[in-house]
């Protein structure tokens, strides 16, 4: 089962070395990715090839003015024989998060660039073993493929999170009958992988031909299922304890229709404003679930007031459910199921308090 997400950004098309610095500052602010970049910038920016590579990037958020933060680095302990432990120097950053998403479809776009050009200049073969390399640096699934499906080259993270331990596993895995989504037609779509949810960015490079071989395509996944059962998690306890207790717990759903500039970019500032017993996450890249306890529907509605400058001003939807004697999967269904233009559910707000 997958969903197709509509993204509509801004773009821009650079050399390939331009590209390569771009994303470079993008991900700048996000330590674990440090890694992966510089090591790409070093290694693909001194093919003679790359500086005639023209990269189209979606452009999703300003890149940190800072530079590079450190991430953490290990050091292997080690004896004449053995592996005695690791020695870890932890360095200020954060990891890449849910409000990062946005900058997966320039991700996609150089490495369908970088293998794209590997493959026209006859450097895949030596390169490939490089590439590798590099790929296993993200903390992201990354995956390129020609336009029939074979896997040209991938991380372990993408074999990992999709179970495959082959190349072909993983081709079968990623095809568009598997997936009920096809990554040569759709730029972002969810799916379900062995209990995970998946958020994928697809971008292809290269000259489109009558058989579509000749593409490559880029695609980078980022699994949400850990954020989404975390908040989910979240809201069954406090079900269970407005049960106990006898008072009511509502949710919240926000939703925009892309992920550039959507309700995830915010997460961490609205994470900042909430109270005890507030808990926001991630349903999936595009919709953000807030738990408030203790609120009835009009509580809730009034604390959502408060909280709307955290949350995206153009495209937003919100939905509401409130209860203590359901489960968690009903009250998330019930407030996707009320989904509304923001404008329209915070005119009830208004009617509600001013009467």
């Amino acid at each position: 089962m997958s969903t197709t997400v509509s993204t509509v950004s801004s773009v821009r098309t650079l050399s390939g070395p331009a590209a390569l610095r771009a994303l470079a500052e993008a991900f700048a602010h996000i330590a674990d990715f440090r890694p992966f970049v510089e090591m790409l910038e070093a290694s693909v920016g001194k093919a003679a090839f790359f500086d005639r590579a023209e990269i189209t990037l979606t452009d999703g958020a300003a890149p940190a003015p800072e530079g590079f933060t450190g991430g953490p680095f290990t050091l292997p302990i080690t004896g004449a024989e053995e592996l005695h432990g690791v020695l870890k120097v932890a360095s200020p950053g954060r990891v890449f998060g849910p409000e990062d998403l946005h900058l997966m479809a320039a991700l996609a776009g150089v490495l369908a660039a970088v293998m794209d050009h590997a493959k026209r200049h006859g450097e895949t073969r030596r390169n490939l073993e490089v590439l590798k390399f590099l790929l296993n640096l993200a903390p992201v699934g990354m995956v390129a493929l020609d336009g029939d499906g074979r896997v040209l080259a991938a991380n372990d993270v993408a074999y990992r999170w999709l179970g495959a331990e082959s190349a072909a596993a993983l081709a079968e895995r990623l095809a568009p009958e598997t997936l009920g989504a096809d990554w040569r037609a759709a730029t972002a779509f969810h799916f379900q992988a062995d209990g995970k949810l998946i958020y994928a960015e697809a971008r292809a490079h290269g000259a489109e031909t009558g058989e579509g071989a000749a593409r490559v395509y880029g695609l980078v996944l980022a699994d949400l299922g850990a954020e989404q059962m975390r908040l989910a998690d979240g809201l069954q306890r406090e079900l269970y304890r407005g049960r106990w207790l006898g008072r009511p717990v509502a949710l919240v759903v926000a939703e925009t229709d892309n992920v550039a500039g959507g309700v995830l970019a915010g997460l961490p500032a609205l994470r900042e404003a909430l109270r005890e017993g507030e808990t926001a996450g991630p349903l999936n890249a595009l919709q953000l679930g807030l738990v408030i306890a203790g609120a009835d529907e009009a509580g809730a509605l009034g604390r959502l007031r408060e909280l709307r400058e955290k949350l995206p001003a153009a495209g937003l939807r919100l939905g509401l459910a409130a209860g203590a004697g359901a489960d968690a999967a009903t009250v998330i269904a019930g407030a996707r199921a009320a989904l509304k233009p923001a404008e329209s559910v915070l005119r009830r707000t208004l009617l509600l308090h001013d009467d």
